[in-house]
């Protein structure tokens, strides 16, 4: 078969216009490349450069346009700026961590203070006053440092207790309970990734032998917060609704009543600690004009109640 085509191409080729074929073939080839490069003309050496660019950025030149070359400045110092704001506010942190971490090793220390204090205190056959004196000291300190939850976590009453030291008085008895309490607080703070402090705490401002406060200002800031928050609750527990008419004869009756409760429970109580504060240059605050002073030193309505709580908040709070 293949022979067979052979022959018949030499014969085609041999004859006198088959030799012409192989001219024809390779003229109309050259014709179509030719009309080809005339179809696609050839890209501008701009357009090859940026070509090039795209496909290796190494390539690409620096800008040299004015406009081009400030526009990479003000990006550059945006950037710069990014950075020194990001180490800024890593280092805020950094830095409330480390206060965080220092307030929590002193609040632990103070605690483990009154544990020893407190297992001292029971091998010594202690009375109920001194008992409760050391108590006191230890749920102050508790409240003041995260809120009254905690310090009742330790120190309420637990039926169910039985002592495992035989022959305990019943104020040994009373304290043990509190001080197995204290020492699982102890295990929580040293364990908790963060600890609630209350943001007017300070463990720094507490004596570690006796863990109560050193300063006199930051006493009374406390028993300012301490004040106010009694008066809160008896404003929560005896108040009157803001949507109920002053004018209806038993709302009024109702307040008579609290402000005869507040006499008789807590007005003794504020006028000491106004009188402290006074003494002490923090009463009355500057942001309090004259006329309102009157109303807060001798209360006549349940408003006039909520203003002292206001005000003790204030100096509370203060720097």
């Amino acid at each position: 078969m293949i022979r067979d085509h052979a022959d018949l191409i030499g014969g085609v080729l041999a004859h006198p216009v088959g030799m012409w074929i192989p001219v024809v073939v390779g003229f109309i080839l050259l014709i179509r490349i030719n009309y080809r490069e005339r179809a696609e003309p050839h890209a501008s050496p701009e357009a090859t450069a940026e070509s090039e660019a795209e496909e290796n950025p190494s390539l690409a030149a620096s800008p040299t346009e004015p406009e081009e070359v400030e526009r990479l400045k003000t990006r550059l110092r945006e950037v710069e700026q990014e950075r020194d704001a990001r180490d800024a506010t890593i280092k805020g942190q950094q830095e409330q961590l480390n206060h965080f971490d220092g307030d929590r090793a002193m609040f632990r220390s103070l605690l483990v203070s009154a544990l020893e204090k407190g297992h001292k205190l029971r091998e010594s056959d202690p009375n109920e006053a001194e008992a409760r004196r050391w108590g006191e000291r230890v749920s102050d300190l508790l409240e003041a440092a995260v809120g009254d939850w905690l310090a009742k976590s330790v120190m309420e009453d637990d039926p169910h207790f039985r002592s495992a030291i035989f022959g305990s008085t019943s104020e040994q008895k009373w304290m043990e309970s509190r001080l197995n309490r204290l020492h699982d607080k102890i295990r929580w703070v040293e364990s908790s990734k963060t600890v609630p402090f209350r943001s007017e705490f300070d463990p720094h401002d507490y004596d570690l032998d006796t863990f109560t406060l050193t300063s006199t200002d930051g006493k009374l800031k406390r028993r300012c917060l301490k004040v106010a928050d009694e008066l809160f609750q008896f404003l929560e527990n005896h108040g009157i609704d803001d949507s109920s008419d002053p004018d209806e004869p038993e709302v009024q009756r109702k307040e008579k009543e609290a402000m005869k409760l507040y006499r008789r429970r807590l007005r003794g109580k504020v006028r000491v600690l106004l009188q402290d504060l006074e003494q002490h240059g923090w009463y009355p605050p500057e942001s309090l004009p004259g006329y309102k002073q009157r109303p807060i030193e001798n209360p006549l309505s349940l408003y006039s109640v909520e203003r002292i709580a206001d005000v003790l908040v204030e100096i509370g709070h203060r720097s």
